[in-house]
């Protein structure tokens, strides 16, 4: 008995177990599939809560529930700016009845209030055979709400975001270089839009080449997604415009790209013992000046990024470490500082001009490699505190004190290397013993000749400073000298008249002195021969004439002998 009832209850117990589940499901299978306006179809708005399936967008999801986009709704209704047409920018697939979505009529469905997923990925991405098709960095995909509309045959200008985009730098960023940006790696992080967000925001490494490049567009600075910074920034306000606009790593001598950041700062690849680092302005952002905005009527976003006076007014008016002023004030003592800047920028240049000549032309008057290559790094660090300045666009806006004192250590520079090669002028007159004027002699500095003298017999030579000895040679003969001519750099030094002999050049003397050692060698010989002692076996011609006077002696002798 006992057995059965367990049986039976066990029996129960199961059949609640699967009824609960199925209740379950069908609550689950609702909310995914169907509402008040009944099943959600393929290719219809399906809703944010069918991305956050578990293995799909969680994490986008949660970053996006936080972000403005998730309540547009709420703030459309708490406003009192709200319009009957705001509607379709604070909901999903507003009229769009043949994708079910958002009904204006009746304010349903509930889950496409708001701006989700599909606002800007369209209806149901997932049903689509290539789901990289939902994602598009066009900026066009944000115009659809952030742009001025057409409602009624009538303009309504609320959120103008993509018409000043449109007008600003930013939209253009393609076409930088001649369009060459697009398509160098060292350019694309900041001029195009998918690689910028991969490789500037996400810290990985953008798939190339970029077959749809962007220029930079909304969704480079601000997340759709959502984030922790206001705005919906990818980065914090004071950091999001550093990412671009700075002078990174370039050093004199490279190329210099966009270094607002660096010079509002007052930092460059110029050490800070030469240029000590100089602030302006320290507490202004970026956006303080190039976003200034309004609201209702004149609706100004700021997204042009051209400063307006009327930002100076504000802060100046706000914060009490200031001095209040006026418009009109803030524009003038811009246009000083520019002014200023300008003139400063014009000397730089000519004086640049002139030590790029210098250093171009100092070969031909014997300046040593040390010299020069002391020249070419003066130069370079020159050019490129007048190239800082130059690329920083703001003609010294951004921070006058360091812009000036880039520019006056450029100028310094560059007076050094013109003083250091300035050369002197040596000029003199050739004559013969005579008095009569050496035609076409060779004025020669190390076997290299720097000057030939003309019908008069004078010449003249530019040369580096310093103390040289000359050589004069007429067809191939050395005809005269001078020896310890101090140079000075931009003086003239008069070597007057100079009066030649024949003289011997180096090359007779060496053969004139070959000919004496071999004389003296010759007579040393012929003394030492001369004054040889006889060896043993060899007689001297005495002791020969003694031989030869007592063999006649002996053949004397021998004769009487036979004769007796």
């Amino acid at each position: 008995m006992d057995t059965k009832r367990n049986r039976i209850f066990k029996i129960l117990l199961l059949s609640v177990v699967f009824i609960f589940i199925v209740v379950l499901m069908s609550f689950a299978t609702s909310d995914l599939s169907a509402d008040s306006h009944g099943t959600r179809a393929p290719g219809d708005y399906q809703g944010p809560q069918y991305c956050q399936q578990p293995g799909c967008h969680v994490d986008i999801y949660d970053s996006w529930i936080t972000s403005p986009h998730a309540s547009a709704w709420d703030t459309l209704n708490t406003s009192a700016e709200k319009k009957e047409w705001c509607e379709t920018c604070h909901t999903t697939g507003a009229n769009e009845p043949e994708h079910n979505g958002f009904d204006p009529a009746t304010d349903q469905p509930e889950y496409l209030k708001n701006v989700t997923c599909e606002s800007c990925h369209g209806p149901d991405p997932m049903s689509l055979l290539d789901s990289s098709d939902a994602v598009d960095y066009d900026a066009l995909v944000c115009s659809t709400c952030h742009r001025t509309a057409q409602f009624d045959g009538q303009s309504k200008t609320y959120h103008p975001y993509y018409d000043e985009w449109l007008n600003s730098s930013h939209a253009l960023s393609l076409t930088a270089q001649g369009g060459q940006v697009a398509t160098d790696p060292s350019c694309q992080s900041c001029h195009v839009a998918q690689v910028a967000i991969v490789e500037n925001f996400e810290g990985g490494t953008a798939e190339r080449p970029v077959t749809d490049p962007q220029p930079i567009v909304c969704s480079v600075c601000h997340d759709p997604h959502g984030s922790a910074n206001e705005y919906q920034l990818r980065k914090p306000i004071e950091e999001i415009c550093n990412t671009c606009h700075t002078v990174g790593s370039p050093l004199p001598g490279e190329v210099i790209r966009h270094p607002q950041s660096s010079m509002r700062t007052g930092i460059s690849g110029i050490d800070e013992s030469k240029v000590p680092r100089l602030e302006f302005m320290r507490d202004a952002l970026c956006s303080d000046c190039h976003m200034y905005s309004t609201g209702p009527p004149q609706n100004i976003t700021g997204h042009t990024f051209r400063p307006k006076m009327e930002a100076c007014v504000s802060c100046h008016a706000a914060d009490s470490r200031t001095f209040p002023i006026t418009v009109d004030q803030a524009s003038s003592a811009v246009d000083s500082w520019q002014d200023i800047t300008r003139e400063r920028l014009d000397s730089t240049k000519s004086n640049l001009t002139l030590a790029k000549s210098a250093i171009d032309n100092a070969h031909q008057y014997h300046f040593s490699s040390q010299i020069l290559i002391k020249a070419q790094d003066l130069y370079d660090d020159a050019n490129y505190s007048y190239s800082f300045v130059i690329a920083d666009r703001s003609q010294g806006a951004h921070n006058l004190p360091y812009a000036l004192a880039l520019l006056e250590f450029a100028n310094e520079s560059a007076r050094e290397i013109i003083d250091m090669l300035t050369p002197g002028e040596v000029i003199g007159k050739v004559v013969d013993k005579d008095g009569n004027d050496v035609i076409g002699a060779s004025i020669q500095l190390n076997d290299e000749q720097i000057a030939v003298t003309g019908s008069d017999g004078s010449f003249t030579a530019d040369i580096a400073p310093g103390t040289y000895n000359f050589k004069i040679t007429k067809d191939g003969s050395t005809i005269g000298s001078v020896e310890n001519v101090e140079v000075l750099p931009g003086e003239i030094t008069d070597l007057e008249t100079i009066s030649t002999e024949p003289v011997q050049d180096g090359l007779d003397l060496v053969i004139l002195l070959a000919a004496l050692i071999i004389i003296v060698v010759f007579i040393a010989i012929v003394y030492f021969m001369r004054s040889k002692p006889p060896k043993e076996n060899e007689k001297s011609d005495e002791d020969q004439q003694q031989e030869e006077a007592i063999m006649e002696e002996s053949v004397d002798e021998s004769s009487k002998v036979a004769d007796n």
